[in-house]
């Protein structure tokens, strides 16, 4: 018998890889392969959208290549129907400029057939200029 995995176990399991600071094993775990994450690279400009685990990985690690992180904390997650949301405030020292601040934003999530299909980044405190 093939069992769906519900959202609202997706959304738990990933959102505690999460706590944890397993984001790569959280991605790699439910994230659809042809994912679309719905983000603005850098703040000035309208949302890109990234279609594919490729790009996906490839922002994460131009993102991981200029920034050190000292700790997150995450709220939720906060389910509704097939999708929920997970607030990120994570604390962050940006390696170009020395920079320190947190980072607050509300990433949210669209769930098919127990994988993550859609993300869509909203940022309260954007990264800064150099952060991708």
């Amino acid at each position: 018998m093939n069992t769906v995995i519900t959202t609202d176990t997706v959304a738990n399991e990933y959102a505690a890889l999460c706590r944890q600071g397993k984001f790569e094993e959280a991605i790699e775990r439910f994230f659809a392969v042809d994912h679309v994450r719905v983000e603005s690279l850098d703040m000035a400009g309208p949302p890109v959208a990234m279609r594919g685990m490729d790009a996906v990985k490839a922002n994460m690690q131009a993102s991981n290549e200029d920034s050190e992180i000292h700790g997150a904390e995450i709220d939720g997650p906060f389910v509704g129907g097939n999708r929920f949301a997970v607030r990120f405030a994570i604390d962050t020292t940006f390696k170009s400029t020395g920079e320190r601040k947190t980072i607050t934003k509300l990433d949210l999530y669209t769930v098919e057939g127990g994988k993550i299909v859609r993300d869509e980044v909203y940022y309260h405190t954007p990264p800064g200029p150099s952060a991708r």
